[in-house]
């Protein structure tokens, strides 16, 4: 399993030096959006506080991030296909959780799945809010199974409470959970 969770890994990176983009329109919506970025670099302050007038319904968070981490396309996008391997990540460990009689390795196997479709590719490859918002949102799952299975319940409610709304204010979809 472990070579195979690579593999895709490796694919993912090649995705993003092959500019793969499954599902059609994750290439034009990060086009589309990445003079944000800019934005954000060009001038901060004045960006922030006019951010409303931009006209986008997500939060600025995605863009500062982004523009935090580098003015360079290549370099924001593999940083993002880094981060958004940890929704793989907390999806395995959600799944311990739940089926902690079920071995391990096909846990990896149903977590790794989720690499190769192709929204999570897409939007991996050319980074969208929508995803940093399923991050934060399956992070919010993980905190409610330990909320549900483990002692200390008030850490792991306040827990999940901040990363289900960190994932609301990110992506406005997850409101409604």
């Amino acid at each position: 399993t472990n070579l195979l969770i690579f593999t895709l890994y490796i694919s993912l990176l090649w995705g993003v030096y092959y500019n793969e983009d499954l599902i059609r329109g994750a290439y034009y919506d990060f086009k589309g959006l990445y003079y944000v970025y800019g934005k954000f670099n060009e001038n901060f302050y004045l960006t922030f506080f006019n951010y409303d007038q931009l006209g986008h319904r997500q939060s600025p968070i995605f863009y500062i991030l982004g523009s935090v981490i580098s003015d360079n396309q290549i370099i924001l996008r593999v940083f993002y296909v880094h981060l958004f391997l940890l929704i793989p990540l907390y999806f395995y460990k959600a799944l311990k959780i739940t089926f902690k009689k079920i071995d391990k390795k096909n846990l990896k196997l149903i977590a790794s799945v989720i690499l190769i479709f192709p929204t999570y590719r897409s939007y991996s490859i050319w980074p969208d809010p929508h995803l940093l918002g399923t991050l934060f949102f399956i992070i919010s799952i993980y905190y409610f199974l330990k909320f549900k299975f483990f002692n200390n319940k008030l850490k792991y409610s306040l827990s999940n409470i901040f990363w289900l709304a960190l994932a609301s204010y990110v992506s406005p979809n997850f409101g409604v959970f």
